[in-house]
C-alpha cells in the first residue's frame, strides 16, 4: 500500500502516477480496507484527475494524506531520502516544498533525524544534487516549523540550529559556489537566508552582517532568478534584522544599503550589476527608503533616470535594466504607500510622498509605455511596456486602498484617462503577448467601482466596446481576429458634457489618438497585418465625409512629425498612409486648400535627410505615387509631389532609382499625352537607373527630367 501510494504522489510523470491511482483503487475495490488501511480516503483524495497536476500532488496531496498516521513516516522518509537529491532541480524544488508542508506534523522526528541528514548533505562536495537537495530541504522546514517558536525551540536543539544558522557561512568557506552548479546553489543560499528571517531566529549582528554579505554577492550575478531570488532575501532579511529608531537607520547602515546600491545603479558599467541593485532598491523596505524626503528623492531619481528609453549603460541601452527599474519603482511606491498606512505599528518614520515626486514616478511610467527599442534579439523595449502596464495597474489599484483626498492629494498627475489611453495603444500594437497584457490590465481598472480615483472618461462605454464583461471571449486577446474590430469601436468613445449629450469638438475622442498610433504599426508591421488592415479601412470608410477623417488625417501628420526619422513608426506609418490613399479613404484631404497634403510632403522631405534604410525609402516612394493619383490633374500639390520624386530618383542607390523610375513612369502615363511628356516617358524608361551609373550620370540623368517637368536644374 505505501509503495503505491508513495508512487502516485511523488514519480516525475504523470502517466505514472496516475497509473499507480488507478491500482490503488483496484486494490481497495478487491482487497478491502483491512490491506489498504484509510483507502477510500486514500482514493477520493488521490484521485486521477487531480494528481495531473504535479505540484499540487507534491504539496497540497501529500500533506492531506501524510495526515493519517500509517503514511506520514513513509512520505518523509522517501522525500528526505531520495526525492530531494532527484536528478531533475523542479523535482528537488517540489520536495523540499513538499517536505516544509509535511514536517510539522512530525516535529520531533524532523528535528531528530531528518534535520541533521540533510545538514550533512547540505555540505556534500562531490555530488551537486545532494548538496542543493540539502540546502532547499533545510531553507524550507526553517520556514515551516519556524511559524510556531515553541515547536521550533522544542524540536530542534541549540546545536542543531546553531548549526543550521552557520551553514551560509560554511558553504562559502568551502567555495562550494564556485564551479558546474555554482548558480543553483547561490538560489538555495539565497531561500535559506530568506527562510531564516522569516523563522525571526536569533541572529547575533555578526551572523546578520555575513548573510547580508552573502546575499549582495548574488544580488550582481547575470543570472536573472538569482538576482529575483536574492532581492526577495534581501528585502526579507533587512525587515527581520538591522533595527531602525525613532531617527531613522544609521549613516553606517544607510552607506552600507541604500547608498552602495544607488551608486551601483548610477555609476556601473556592468549591465548585470545595474539590473541586480535596480531589483534591490525596488525591494528594501521602508525603514531604510522612506525615513526622509531626501531619501525618497535619491530613489526616485536614480530609478527614473536608467527607466528612461534613452538610458544607457557602458554606451549600449540595456532592455533588462530598464525594466527592472520600472518594477523596482512600482514595488518602492507599493512599500512606502502601505507603511504609511500602518505607520501606527512602525517604530520608525515614514516620509510620505509629495505631489511632485509621484508626478516623476507617473511620467517616468509613461515614459516606458513608449519604449519601443530593439536589439538583434528583436522588440526587447516590449519588455518595458509590460512592466510599465503592470505598474499603472498596481498603483491605480493602490489608489483604491488610500483614503480619496490622499489619492488626490498623491497623485493628482495620475490621469485615468491618460493611463487608459496608453493602455488602449498597446492593445492595438503587434505583439500577441503585449495586448494579452494590456487586456488583462484594462480589466482589473475598468471594472472596478465606478466612482473611485482616477476618473476614466466612457468607462462604461470601454468595457461596452472592447467587450470586457463578457468573461468567455477574455482569452483571445492575443488574436488579431479579435481584437482589432473592438479597438476601433473604442477609438470612437467620446465625452459626454454635463447636459448628458455627446461632445463632438476637436478634443471629444481622448481614445482615439491612441488607438491609431498603435494600429498604425500593427498595419504596417514585417507580421501578418490583414485583420489590422481590415479594420482600418473599415472604420476609415465609415468616416468618409464626417469630421473623423479630419482628425484621421491631422493624427497622421502628428505621427510622422513626432517620430522623423524614426524608422519603427515611419516605416509602418507610411506603409498605412499608402494603402488609405490608395483604397481612396482620404480623398477629401486631397481638395485644393487643405493643408494635409502639403504637410505630409514637407514631412517625406525631412524624412529622406540621412535615410539609409531602402525599405523606408520604397515607402517614401509608394506614398508619393498614391498622392500624385489622388490629386486632381491641375493641384499645385502635385508639382511639388512630382519634385518629390525626382528627388528620390537621384538617390545613389540603384534599387531605389530603378524603383522611383517604375513609379514615375506610370504617373506620367496617367498625365495629359502630348509631345513633351512622350519624350520624358521614353528618357524615364531607357534611362538605366538600376545599374551602377557614376555621380555625374545619374547628376546628369535627373537634370534631365527635372527640365522636362519643368523644374530648375541643380
Amino acid at each position: 500500500a505505501e509503495a503505491v501510494v508513495l508512487t502516485s504522489l511523488f514519480d516525475r510523470e504523470v502517466n505514472c502516477r496516475r497509473a499507480a491511482s488507478a491500482a490503488f483503487q483496484e486494490a481497495v475495490g478487491r482487497q478491502g480496507m483491512a490491506s489498504f488501511p484509510n483507502g477510500i480516503y486514500v482514493v477520493t483524495t488521490a484521485d486521477f484527475f487531480s494528481l495531473g497536476n504535479r505540484a499540487e500532488a507534491y504539496t497540497s496531496i501529500a500533506s492531506k494524506i501524510a495526515k493519517l498516521p500509517e503514511y506520514r513516516r513513509p512520505i518523509i522518509q522517501i522525500l528526505y531520502e531520495q526525492k530531494l537529491f532527484h536528478w531533475d532541480p523542479v523535482i528537488r524544488g517540489l520536495s523540499a516544498q513538499a517536505l516544509a508542508a509535511v514536517g510539522p506534523l512530525d516535529p520531533t522526528w524532523i528535528g531528530e533525524t531528518v534535520v541533521p541528514f540533510l545538514m550533512v548533505r547540505s555540505l556534500d562536495s562531490k555530488n551537486l544534487n545532494v548538496r542543493h537537495g540539502g540546502v532547499l530541504g533545510v531553507a524550507e522546514l526553517i520556514r515551516s516549523m519556524g511559524a510556531d517558536r515553541d515547536v521550533l525551540q522544542t524540536s530542534l536543539s541549540g546545536k542543531t540550529l546553531a548549526t543550521m544558522l552557520d551553514l551560509v557561512n560554511q558553504i562559502e568557506k568551502r567555495r562550494l559556489y564556485r564551479g558546474r552548479g555554482g548558480e543553483i546553489m547561490r538560489v538555495a543560499v539565497c531561500r535559506l537566508v530568506e527562510c531564516i528571517a522569516l523563522a525571526r531566529l536569533q541572529l547575533d549582528v555578526k551572523n546578520q552582517v555575513k548573510m547580508l554579505d552573502a546575499v549582495d554577492s548574488s544580488i550582481p550575478h547575470p543570472n536573472e532568478e538569482i538576482q529575483q531570488c536574492a532581492s526577495k532575501a534581501l528585502k526579507q532579511l533587512l525587515i527581520t534584522y538591522f533595527p531602525v529608531g525613532e531617527k531613522g537607520p544609521s549613516d553606517r547602515l544607510r552607506t552600507r544599503v541604500l547608498q552602495k546600491f544607488l551608486q551601483q545603479v548610477n555609476t556601473s558599467k556592468n549591465p548585470a550589476a545595474t539590473r541586480g541593485y535596480c531589483l534591490a532598491v525596488g525591494h528594501l523596505p521602508a525603514k531604510l527608503v522612506a525615513t526622509t524626503t531626501a531619501s525618497l528623492d535619491s530613489v526616485i531619481r536614480a530609478l527614473s533616470r536608467v527607466a528612461n528609453p534613452k538610458a544607457k549603460v557602458d554606451g549600449e541601452g540595456d532592455a533588462e535594466t530598464r525594466r527592472n527599474a520600472i518594477k523596482a519603482l512600482t514595488y518602492f511606491v507599493i512599500t512606502v504607500v502601505r507603511s504609511r498606512i500602518d505607520q501606527k505599528k512602525a517604530l520608525y518614520p515614514v516620509t510620505p510622498f509629495t505631489p511632485e515626486q509621484c508626478s516623476r514616478i507617473v511620467n517616468a511610467l509613461l515614459r516606458a509605455l513608449e519604449d519601443y527599442n530593439v536589439d538583434r534579439r528583436g522588440d526587447v523595449g516590449s519588455w518595458c511596456r509590460i512592466a510599465a502596464l503592470d505598474g499603472f495597474t498596481s498603483l491605480i489599484l493602490l489608489c483604491d486602498e488610500l483614503p480619496e483626498e490622499e489619492s488626490n492629494r498623491l497623485f493628482s498627475s495620475l490621469s485615468g484617462t491618460k493611463v487608459v489611453g496608453g493602455f488602449i495603444k498597446q492593445l492595438a500594437e503587434k505583439l500577441d503577448a503585449v495586448r494579452l497584457h494590456s487586456a488583462k490590465c484594462l480589466r482589473k481598472i475598468l471594472l472596478r467601482a465606478d466612482d473611485l480615483f482616477p476618473t476614466i472618461v466612457g468607462r462604461q462605454e470601454l468595457i461596452t466596446s472592447l467587450e470586457l464583461d463578457q468573461l468567455e471571449i477574455n482569452f483571445g486577446w492575443a488574436d488579431p481576429e479579435l481584437v482589432f474590430r473592438r479597438i476601433m469601436t473604442a477609438a470612437m468613445v467620446n465625452r459626454i458634457d454635463a447636459n448628458g449629450t455627446r461632445d463632438e469638438s476637436s478634443t471629444s475622442y481622448p481614445y482615439y489618438n491612441c488607438a491609431i498610433s498603435g494600429i498604425i504599426i500593427s498595419v504596417g508591421g514585417k507580421a501578418d497585418s490583414s485583420h489590422a488592415t481590415a479594420a482600418l479601412l473599415d472604420h476609415a470608410k465609415k468616416a468618409i465625409g464626417t469630421p473623423t477623417t479630419e482628425r484621421l488625417g491631422r493624427i497622421l501628420v502628428e505621427l510622422f512629425k513626432r517620430h522623423n526619422g524614426i524608422g519603427r513608426v515611419t516605416l509602418p506609418l507610411l506603409r498605412s498612409i499608402d494603402i488609405l490613399l490608395t483604397r481612396r479613404c482620404l480623398d477629401s484631404l486631397m481638395k485644393e486648400g487643405c493643408d494635409f497634403c502639403s504637410s505630409l510632403l514637407s514631412c517625406m522631405e525631412a524624412e529622406i535627410s540621412n535615410c539609409r534604410d531602402i525599405h523606408r525609402l520604397f515607402a517614401l516612394a509608394d506614398v508619393a505615387s498614391a498622392i500624385t493619383s489622388a490629386l486632381s490633374p491641375n493641384a499645385s500639390d502635385k508639382r511639388s509631389c512630382l519634385r518629390f520624386m525626382c528627388i528620390l530618383l537621384g538617390h545613389e542607390y540603384p534599387r531605389v532609382r530603378s524603383h522611383v523610375a517604375e513609379i514615375l513612369y506610370l504617373v506620367l502615363d496617367e498625365m495629359d499625352s502630348n509631345a513633351n511628356m512622350v519624350s520624358l516617358s521614353t528618357l524615364v524608361l531607357e534611362t538605366p537607373w538600376g545599374t551602377d551609373l557614376s555621380r555625374e550620370d545619374v547628376k546628369s540623368f535627373t537634370n534631365d527630367v527635372k527640365k522636362n517637368l519643368g523644374f530648375e536644374s541643380e
